[in-house]
Parts: structure tokens; C-alpha cells; sequence
């Protein structure tokens, strides 16, 4: 489970309830990597998507893609906002889907989708009830965030603007509770090579015109300061 409903799911692993705007959405993104054995939702289970959907009788319908050749990666129910986004990550240049046989459905790719898919955490899912799925690790949310929102053109910028909103979010509890985190999660990100650094420091460029204070705590923890980091949670 990846973008919003993750970040949802990440305040119950950092123990926090987030207030903020950025959490409130009715897409669900589900992702894996082709060819693959990596536990999305539903671990160490198959998952076929389109029959799980239908079984739910709540009228979730494959939503037709622009290309009538190419297959639907997405699912809606007529007349709502909810809908299911099936991902994986991109290889190479095409943009084309890709069917994933655990889903029984294609997927479409996303750019650095495979940095939040190497190291995922089980968690809880509670809605009524609880659910066990597994989700990017914070650090790995945060960063991925700030890369994705990068990459929105300028029709979707109210997306990329949500994308920094809650990696700051995630960033500010990591900063105050789980320092450590970040340095090894931002390493990592660097190992992929100069387009990821760059596009990732885009990003940090975007998360200080939002949230300065936290910008400015995530570098000196990336430069090694450790000693400069607030010392607990600041007011939220």
C-alpha cells in the first residue's frame, strides 16, 4: 500500500494522529514489482484485484484509459470518488502497463516506485476494523513524496502540493523521534545515482517553502549534525 492511505497508516507506526488536510483522499494505491514476490495489502497472499473488487458489490468498475489498445490500471465506483490505482515500478523509458500476475490486472508504472517497494513494514490498518498490510518505511514515504512531486506537470499541481504537504508531516516526527532514520533512507536514495540525488534535492527545495524549520533540520541531519536536532515533539 503506497500514497495516501499509507500515509495514513504511517501515523499509527509513528504514533501519531495526523489533522492536517493532506490525509483526506478516496484513492487507494496498491503497488508491486513485476516478476516478483513482494507482500502489497494483503501479506503472502495472491490477489486478484478485479474478482476482490466485485466480490466487495460496492460497484467499482475499470476505469477506461485514454489508449482503448491499453488495459485499465484503474478501478472507480460510478457516481463516487473512491477508486483503486494499481502501480509498479517504471522500467525504462515506456510508460505502457504492465500486467502483475499476483493482481490478475495491469499496473501502471511510476517513476522511483521500487525505493518505498525494497523495504516495506507491516502495519495496521484500522477502519472500523484492522487489517494487516505493508507499507514504505517513513523516511522512504517522505523522500519518495518530495521525488513524485517533482515529476507532476503543471495540471496537477494541487497533487504535488499535497505530496510535499505530507512528506513534511512525515519528516517533522522523524526529525523530533527517529532521527536515524533519515540519513540511512536519504544514503540509499544516493546509491541510485545523480538523477535521483538531484530530483530528491528538488524536492527538499520544495518541502523548504512549505516547512523551512523542518527543511532546515532534515540537511543538518543529512550533513551528519546530529547534535542540532530539537530535542522531542514540538506542538502539533
Amino acid at each position: 500500500m503506497v500514497g495516501t492511505h499509507a500515509f495514513a497508516v504511517l501515523g499509527n507506526v509513528l504514533g501519531v494522529r495526523w489533522v492536517s488536510g493532506a490525509v483526506r483522499t478516496q484513492d487507494v494505491d496498491l503497488a508491486a514489482t513485476p516478476g516478483a514476490d513482494i507482500d502489497v495489502a494483503v501479506p503472502d497472499l495472491e490477489a486478484n484485484v478485479p474478482s476482490v473488487l466485485e466480490s466487495l458489490e460496492m460497484g467499482f468498475l475499470p476505469v477506461p484509459p485514454l489508449d482503448p489498445r491499453r488495459p485499465s490500471t484503474s478501478f472507480k465506483v460510478r457516481g463516487q470518488a473512491l477508486r483503486v490505482d494499481l502501480l509498479c515500478p517504471k522500467r525504462g523509458s515506456s510508460d505502457n502497463p504492465v500486467f502483475i500476475r499476483r493482481f490478475n490486472a495491469a499496473a501502471q508504472p511510476l517513476d522511483h516506485l521500487e525505493y518505498l517497494l525494497e523495504a516495506p513494514e507491516k502495519a495496521l490498518l484500522i477502519d472500523g476494523g484492522a487489517a494487516l498490510v505493508n507499507v514504505p518505511t517513513p523516511a522512504r514515504f517522505s523522500f519518495h513524496k518530495l521525488l513524485v512531486a517533482t515529476l507532476r506537470p503543471a495540471a496537477f499541481q494541487a497533487k504535488a502540493e499535497k505530496d510535499v504537504a505530507q512528506a513534511c508531516e512525515v519528516l517533522g516526527i522523524l526529525v523530533a523521534d527517529r532521527p536515524g532514520d533519515l540519513p540511512l533512507a536519504w544514503d540509499n536514495l544516493r546509491t541510485r545515482g545523480p538523477r535521483w540525488e538531484k530530483a530528491a534535492k528538488r524536492g527538499l527545495g520544495l518541502a523548504k517553502r512549505l516547512r523551512p524549520e523542518i527543511h532546515k533540520e532534515v540537511l543538518s541531519l543529512l550533513a551528519g549534525d546530529g547534535s542540532k536536532r530539537r530535542s522531542g515533539r514540538t506542538g502539533r
